[in-house]
């Protein structure tokens, strides 16, 4: 089928782990990224379950013994390399109303979607004997599925600001139809005003600067913003026509600056410590 279709879980409290539980042509797999290091626990295909509509309340993933869902995550690894218990509850999602758009009607080489920009955490892990509390701390999750990913592209997400708001931007280099061209996504959701911004290429934003540093989306009046050190972090797998052949690198929890503008206006400027991000050049 030369296809995939994964998960992006980030915890974020006074450490971060991501769990990115996935399929591809060949396997399923399990990812566990620390900010230390990158575990990958690998599982036959049909130890890997969707039931559902993703983001919906009945909705839930399987992946070995360990089940992910909105009501939150319950963990069981015991390899020789990594041992991982536990459970961590989500309470408050915020979902995203379809980031593609009108593009999730053709035929894309990868298909993205916001299942929660932010939720609260309660719960805790044992990560080889270390225990790891996120009671109190943040959650966001996204999902990906198609054939590959993009050849270029910048993404960040991060939400640890000193208002309650988070922030999720992307641009990519997409084929289709025989030629490529630079398409972008990007919210970021004002909690204390219940707002959000949306800047798209569906609705006219266009990158203005893509950079190591900073990748900045204009959109009529609103200008979005992030500076950022997007490049080094560690390797992860990454989907090539279906098979995880391609390394990408991730940044799990580094400094960022976001800042939103209408016209002259700047109607936000804050800094999280944990944003998550990757640069593919």
């Amino acid at each position: 089928m030369n296809r995939f279709e994964g998960w992006y879980f980030k915890h974020r409290a006074a450490e971060t782990v991501a769990l990115i539980p996935e399929r591809c042509n060949e396997k399923a797999f399990l990812q566990v990224v620390t900010e230390a290091r990158v575990h990958q626990v690998d599982y036959p295909l049909s130890a890997f379950c969707v039931s559902g509509r993703a983001g919906r309340s009945n909705w839930s993933l399987r992946v070995g013994d360990n089940l992910f869902s909105p009501a939150g995550v319950t963990l069981s690894v015991d390899r020789s390399d990594l041992s991982l218990k536990g459970r961590v509850l989500y309470y408050g999602w915020t979902p995203v109303r379809d980031i593609m758009g009108p593009f999730r009607f053709l035929p894309m080489e990868c298909r993205h979607s916001l299942l929660s920009l932010q939720h609260v955490l309660t719960g805790a892990i044992l990560l080889n004997g270390r225990s790891i509390s996120f009671g109190g701390g943040l959650g966001y999750i996204e999902g990906d599925s198609g054939r590959s990913f993009p050849r270029k592209y910048s993404w960040l997400q991060c939400g640890d600001f000193n208002r309650p708001a988070s922030a999720f931007l992307s641009a990519a280099r997409i084929p289709f139809c025989g030629f490529t061209f630079w398409g972008t996504a990007a919210v970021l959701w004002l909690e204390d005003e219940k707002r959000e911004y949306r800047l798209a290429t569906y609705r006219g934003a266009r990158i203005s600067v893509r950079s190591p540093g900073r990748l900045e989306i204009v959109q009529g009046n609103l200008r979005l913003r992030a500076d950022c050190d997007f490049t080094g972090g560690q390797i992860l797998p990454a989907p090539d026509r279906g098979r995880m052949n391609r390394e990408i690198r991730e940044r799990l929890a580094t400094p960022a600056r976001i800042r939103l503008w209408q016209g002259a206006h700047l109607l936000f400027d804050e800094r999280a410590e944990g944003a998550s991000c990757e640069y593919l050049e």
